[in-house]
């Protein structure tokens, strides 16, 4: 992300703003020139779950999303450019489907297939999951540069909200289902949902997130009750 953040502060010029596709992929690499990457690529594997509870679980992001949409549609304030703009500009759902893939699949064997289970030889899963949410927020930090309209300290304050309910419940997800696969194919629906919905309505895109961090801090309530901190524990996958 280094060559969009430079190219902000006027330092260089010329990078694509495709570029930003190319960080997506630092924590599947990182991950994966570790020397303990070999769970990496076991809990990339299917998961021996339902097939009824990993696709209720996919549903979340799409179920809030409709959410909000129904929730713009009653206050019908502050609307975005709409969702016909993704089909009426070339190029735009592309874009979109394109940066939900790649920071699905390029964050989560970093970030869930590594981290986490790193954290967890000496952590509980709701301690792992703690640990590791200012990591993944020092990793978003670049696109308050080029990306994000900064909004101030509260627009901080509810990204790390939405950071820390996002990583209990993604911890949470992977112990359900010990597939880092299904956790980031839900991480795509996810990113989707925003993007799409940014198009829509900002009231949309707050319904959506608010949900989901109602849902990520119940699960962090959960776990600190049922998962008391335990050493060495095998992971599941």
């Amino acid at each position: 992300m280094l060559p969009l953040v430079l190219q902000e502060v006027g330092l260089v010029e010329g990078v694509p703003t495709w570029w930003h596709g190319a960080g997506a992929l630092g924590p599947a690499v990182a991950a994966w020139l570790s020397p303990r990457r070999r769970g990496v690529y076991g809990r990339l594997g299917p998961s021996k779950v339902a097939w009824g509870v990993i696709a209720g679980a996919l549903a979340v992001p799409i179920l809030f999303a409709a959410v909000g949409l129904a929730a713009a549609s009653v206050v019908d304030v502050g609307r975005g450019p709409g969702l016909a703009s993704i089909l009426e500009t070339p190029g735009l759902g592309v874009e979109l489907l394109v940066g939900a893939l790649l920071y699905g699949i390029g964050e989560e064997p970093g970030w869930r297939g590594w981290l986490q289970p790193q954290l967890e030889r000496r952590h509980s899963v709701f301690g792992a999951a703690l640990l590791l949410t200012p990591i993944w927020a020092l990793w978003h930090a670049p696109f308050f540069v080029y990306r994000y309209e900064f909004g101030g300290v509260g627009m901080v304050f509810v990204f790390l909200v939405g950071l820390l309910a996002g990583a209990f419940w993604l911890a949470f997800l992977l112990q359900l289902t010990g597939s880092v696969r299904v956790v980031a194919a839900w991480h795509v629906l996810w990113n989707a949902s925003n993007l799409v919905l940014a198009e829509a309505s900002p009231v949309a895109v707050g319904v959506l997130n608010g949900l989901m961090m109602a849902l990520g801090l119940s699960v962090a309530i959960m776990l600190a009750r049922h998962d008391p901190q335990r050493r060495g524990r095998a992971h599941p996958g």
